[in-house]
């Protein structure tokens, strides 16, 4: 197994919180998640560029487009254009990264990024061909990793929800593979354990670990670690894919405070080196 290449996304966490991790070298890098362009450039500054190996999904959003959806497999010209202007002003700025991912997609139509009130669905086909289109017109393919999510209930389907829908993406795109996403897919909306996954195939660039809540309102994800059968299985998923993959980087996402985070580093260091 390789040393475990850690970091942590942005996303929900105060700047304070994130120095503290730096400070401390708790964590090994640092990922850019969806952000206005004035918050992105302070964090960049006050954290350091070479902190950062990856990019999410919207960091350099401005005010005019905080409401814009990033849905590849629904969306592809409108998906293409954003993320080429995220990477533009990511290099307008000098910041250099090792990956830029992006939500694979909806298989729908939401109002907004926080409303899963999906209308005018498509068909897994029709959202892998968007999602070629989504290819074609990018202005730079390189760096690009597609992500699997989930929808907000089992009828507002994602794409990337089984194996055989992952390896069709995989045929576009290098993969993020969120485990906690996946578990989601799995464990609650097919019914079948997150075990059952088959990743040896996969071309897995980069991995996202969150732990899940079940029960309640959705989202069930992005929770501190609970001692759960389906957090067990996670982190035994994360152990299977680091088994036979020498480069690749894992981002832990939980909206948690500093100790709370700070617990599931060392957890994860303590279980996986």
């Amino acid at each position: 197994m390789q040393l475990l290449e850690l970091g942590i996304s942005t996303t929900n966490h105060s700047l304070l919180d994130l120095q503290k991790l730096n400070k401390k070298n708790e964590v090994d890098f640092l990922e850019l998640g969806i952000s206005t362009m004035t918050d992105a450039e302070k964090m960049l500054d006050q954290l350091g560029r070479s902190t950062f190996r990856t990019i999410h999904c919207l960091p350099f959003l401005k005010n005019s487009e905080r409401n814009f959806m990033l849905n590849p497999c629904r969306r592809p010209i409108e998906a293409a254009e954003m993320a080429t202007r995220m990477i533009y002003r990511a290099k307008a700025i000098g910041l250099s990264y090792q990956l830029y991912s992006v939500h694979a997609g909806l298989l729908g139509e939401i109002p907004g990024p926080k409303e899963f009130k999906v209308t005018d669905r498509i068909g897994v086909e029709e959202g892998m061909e968007n999602l070629k289109i989504f290819r074609k017109e990018l202005a730079e393919t390189e760096k690009i990793v597609v992500e699997n999510i989930y929808g907000w209930n089992k009828e507002s389907q994602a794409l990337g929800m089984t194996y055989n829908e992952l390896k069709e993406m995989n045929e576009i795109f290098p993969l993020l593979l969120d485990l906690g996403h996946a578990a989601v897919n799995y464990e609650l909306f097919l019914k079948r354990r997150l075990d059952e996954l088959d990743i040896d195939s996969l071309d897995i660039k980069e991995i996202h670990i969150s732990f899940l809540k079940p029960g309640g309102p959705p989202p069930w994800d992005h929770c501190s670690y609970l001692k759960n059968k389906v957090n067990q299985r996670i982190i035994r998923k994360l152990e299977e894919a680091l088994e036979t993959r020498t480069q690749i980087l894992v981002v832990l996402e939980i909206d948690a405070p500093y100790e709370a985070v700070a617990e599931n580093i060392k957890l994860l260091r303590d279980r996986l080196g």
